[in-house]
């Protein structure tokens, strides 16, 4: 396994049990107003983010990415949905139901997630994808069957929906959070600080603005909501959703509930039932089923207003790889909506192009390289990567382009249309007999 690959799983590790405590920490948090509790939690989810950007050094790009329309556009979505829809969803909600129903609604994002992709993202998702998150999504399902909410009272069902929508929100932000790339920590702070201007006149309109209860767990929720939650967990959860493919990401983090409820077992004395086993036992079966799985051909969708039948290579989205990316022309061409997309060359005529033509192909606005020819356009790990995504092996020459989708996947077709005639060539050159 290379080393982006254990980078990525180490991050949703822990977002996984991070994730696992938010619903219990809203519930520790209910001995008080949700209006009080989000201001407080805004509070430090600000100061928290603002140490973590001067740490890593990336305050001065506040102001240049404020100039970007793109980002101020993403930046907005992803705080209203994630920062202010959430929290105020969450905080309400916990008042009224358990953390395990809780846990179980709110985790349906998921599935959302893995519905919307392929036309937010044009994240290609196969037959396995949707059989591992279908096995994985029944046994979280059976939860639902098994326990609370088979006999749920008609009053709990308007929070239910609440849930739903927040759900749907969080879909929503996650996709939008992996097809549009900026600098985390800034972004983060920038989240944060919009919720605290909305929560903050909501709190002094209310009258709720004032913390009168101090006991344990309340301090615990706001702390560990705003600092863990809202700030770091903002930065691994995002980091990981980048790096670890959309299917198999939603399928491991459907084992939160499952976390949640074992977590209320042992320390909330909340008994432990058999559905939270069929859970445990769905989300293995679901991730095997993905590990196991043949390798697709080609992970992204071409657009359609382009035609995608005229498009004859399998293109593989492999952004993932270059989220950390020391190349600063890179890194360029992928802020904002750029992609890093890839194909590889078969047989004996994969050297059939040069570096002078690649580069040649290349523009101000996209950057087009091979391993082959570019090898110092990307590390030793960030090959691997790339392998393990695409499938390709050391005899295959690996095309890549950063920039607009659209405009690389016309530069594909360029290039293979250019490979393709000198196949041609080649092969009636070897027809022709001697004279």
């Amino acid at each position: 396994m290379n080393k982006i690959s254990v980078y990525g799983y180490v991050l949703l590790a822990f977002s996984v049990l991070v994730g696992a405590l938010v619903p219990i920490a809203f519930s520790m948090g209910s001995a008080i107003p949700f209006t009080t509790l989000i201001l407080y939690v805004s509070l430090v989810g600000v100061a928290t983010s603002f140490i973590m950007m001067m740490v890593k050094g990336t305050g001065n790009q506040l102001l240049s990415l404020t100039k970007d329309r793109t980002f101020l556009s993403a930046i907005i979505i992803l705080a209203v949905l994630e920062y202010i829809v959430e929290p105020l969803g969450l905080s309400f909600v916990t008042h009224f139901i358990t953390a395990d129903l809780t846990a179980v609604v709110y985790r349906t994002w998921t599935v959302l997630m893995i519905i919307i992709a392929p036309f937010m993202m044009r994240e290609r998702i196969t037959k396995w994808d949707l059989s591992a998150v279908s096995v994985s999504f029944l046994a979280l399902a059976a939860t639902v069957i098994g326990g609370t909410a088979i006999s749920m009272p008609a009053a709990e069902l308007s929070y239910v929906g609440i849930l739903l929508v927040v759900a749907l929100g969080v879909a929503i932000a996650n996709v939008v959070s992996k097809r549009y790339h900026y600098e985390l920590t800034a972004s983060i702070f920038c989240y944060n600080l919009i919720a605290l201007i909305a929560f903050a006149p909501l709190a002094i309109l209310t009258n709720s603005w004032q913390l009168t209860v101090f006991t344990p767990g309340v301090i615990f929720s706001i702390l560990f909501l705003g600092a863990i939650f809202y700030a770091v967990f903002g930065f691994t959860f995002l980091e990981a959703l980048r790096v670890v493919k959309t299917s198999l990401f939603s399928t491991v983090y459907m084992a939160v509930p499952f976390i949640t409820m074992l977590i209320s077992a042992l320390f909330l004395s909340v008994p432990i039932i058999p559905s939270y086993i069929v859970i445990g036992l769905g989300v293995t079966a679901g991730v095997a089923i993905q590990k196991l799985a043949p390798k697709a051909a080609g992970n992204f969708i071409p657009s359609k207003r382009k035609g995608r039948d005229k498009y004859s290579v399998s293109m593989y989205d492999v952004t993932s790889a270059f989220i950390n990316t020391s190349q600063p022309e890179l890194a360029r061409t992928m802020r904002g909506g750029g992609r890093v997309l890839a194909f590889y060359t078969h047989g004996s005529h994969r050297h059939n192009i040069s570096r002078g033509e690649l580069d040649a192909i290349g523009s101000g606005d996209c950057v087009v390289f091979s391993d082959k020819h570019h090898p110092d356009m990307l590390s030793i790990d960030e090959l691997e990567f790339i392998r393990d995504i695409t499938g390709a092996t050391k005899e295959h020459m690996i095309v890549l382009g950063s920039g607009n989708p659209d405009t690389i996947t016309e530069k594909f077709s360029a290039i293979d249309d250019m490979l393709g005639k000198r196949r041609q060539v080649q092969s009636l050159s070897q027809d022709t007999p001697p004279t």
